[in-house]
């Protein structure tokens, strides 16, 4: 199965390393479908960030948190 792969800028993304959870990006505006299709890659163990700055390279999601009130809203660490 291909990997799942969200494609960033690095400008979203938090350096600082949360212990137990990684460094974070926080995405936004996405549609309830796109919302649904990234949770159910991660169950899967099946998804990635790669950053439109580093073309070719991807980091594993290694947790992930979709805002249970909507908003299209979903942070994951890598």
């Amino acid at each position: 199965m291909p990997v799942h792969i969200i494609t960033v800028s690095k400008r979203l993304f938090n350096p600082v390393r949360l212990p137990g959870m990684g460094r974070s990006i926080e995405i936004n505006d996405l549609s309830d479908g796109e919302v649904v299709q990234i949770r159910q890659a991660f169950i899967q163990q099946n998804l990635a960030v790669e950053f439109e700055e580093e073309p070719g390279t991807q980091y594993p999601v290694i947790q992930l948190w979709a805002n249970p009130h909507g908003g299209g809203q979903v942070t994951v660490f890598i």
